[in-house]
């Protein structure tokens, strides 16, 4: 199934579409990892 929106994948995914799910975790992972580095503390990276 295709799919034109991300606010329709985001309607189907809390509707329960696994599919749809996977597609925004897809759609987005790499960024949201990307942001969450940049912004969370971590003391253990700065020794290394």
């Amino acid at each position: 199934m295709e799919y034109k929106t991300d606010s329709l994948l985001v309607h189907l995914a809390r509707a329960g579409d696994e599919d749809a799910c996977e597609k925004l975790v897809k759609k987005y992972y790499s960024s949201i990892y990307q942001y969450c580095l940049l912004h969370i503390y971590d003391p253990m990276r700065q020794r290394i």
